[in-house]
């Protein structure tokens, strides 16, 4: 199909497709979305349809104001409002009890639905304009790496999609923090950005998905990012623990030419060879903001596997591990 491209001048044509029926890229605070209209269900499975997405795994409705929260659910509770008023706009999804009318092709024939209010204003004018919810998951085709720059997102999605907003690289640049307000306290089913020491500063009882303790199979995902094998290059990817200042040396020795590894701003001068920078070691925002974006340049410059250093496992660094050990598929070294 042929995909229309967008300048953020132009978004009344992006709403126009989305009132077609089209499905419509556009760049948020964490990663570029493929939404549709979230009420149209043949919409939304043209979603899953240009990503080879799996039925099963539910996507977020997107709104550009609260106001829109009423038209998903009948349950927007006191934590829910709580959350919102300290965390939206922003990089987290509320898991709430469904209204009968938001169609099971969002939800996984769940019966609640994510939401999220972005801080991007491409995506909230977006929306807007839309005069509807978006349902979007990240637009990339299903199992790959997340596009966080519009570069990444047009080689990948051009000729799959209606249309494609041109904007920035993302912010954060990895998907939002997905919070289940459904129980007696909020319960993280996906880290990000928003991360569960920042919860807990609201609610003292927050705590993580038992699947995000353990390896514990998901087999019905109330979030995306809970069950199937995410954020994978085409190169092999291999966590690594240990002192970074020894593993910057044990791979300046045995580093392979089709191999490459990515190093802390730290370490990263003197090593001489196949490198790409995490940022600094002090600021694990940083290496958020890369990790996907040099995943995808791991592609682009053909390399066959990565290395990557193992961070401690609190505030964002439990999202940065997170997804790479849904990269690695378990692979890890140790020195």
């Amino acid at each position: 199909m042929e995909t229309i491209f967008i300048s953020p001048a132009e978004m009344e044509t992006a709403a126009k497709l989305i009132q077609m029926g089209e499905t419509v890229v556009f760049p948020t605070e964490t990663v570029y979305g493929l939404g549709a209209d979230a009420f149209n269900p043949d919409a939304v499975l043209k979603i899953f349809k240009a990503k080879n997405r799996p039925a099963d795994n539910p996507l977020i409705a997107h709104i550009s104001s609260l106001d829109m929260i009423d038209s998903l659910t009948s349950d927007f509770n006191p934590m829910a409002q709580k959350l919102a008023e300290v965390f939206m706009p922003g990089p987290i999804t509320l898991i709430l009890n469904k209204k009968p009318g938001v169609p099971d092709a969002v939800t996984a024939g769940l019966s609640t639905v994510g939401v999220r209010f972005p801080k991007n204003e491409i995506a909230r004018k977006f929306i807007s304009l839309a005069n509807t919810p978006i349902a979007a998951p990240s637009a990339n085709i299903s199992g790959t790496v997340s596009a966080t720059t519009y570069a990444d997102v047009k080689r990948e999605l051009s000729g799959r999609v209606g249309g494609m907003i041109e904007g920035e690289d993302c912010e954060f640049g990895i998907e939002s923090t997905v919070v289940d307000v459904t129980k007696a306290a909020p319960v993280i089913l996906r880290p990000g950005s928003i991360t569960l020491e920042m919860l807990q500063s609201v609610f003292p009882d927050a705590s993580l998905h038992p699947s995000l303790l353990s390896d514990a199979a998901v087999e019905k995902p109330a979030s995306p990012g809970m069950k199937y094998l995410h954020y994978t290059p085409k190169a092999e990817v291999i966590l690594v623990y240990g002192d970074r200042k020894k593993i910057a040396a044990y791979f300046e020795e045995h580093l392979q030419s089709e191999e490459c590894i990515l190093l802390f701003r730290e370490e990263f001068q003197s090593f001489s060879k196949n490198k790409l920078s995490l940022g600094s070691a002090s600021d694990l925002n940083d290496m958020a903001r890369r990790i996907f974006k040099r995943l995808k340049q791991v592609d682009l410059l053909e390399f066959e596997r990565v290395y990557i250093p193992a961070v401690e496992e609190t505030g964002v660094g439990l999202a940065v591990m997170n997804r790479l050990k849904k990269s690695s598929g378990g692979k890890a070294m140790y020195l």
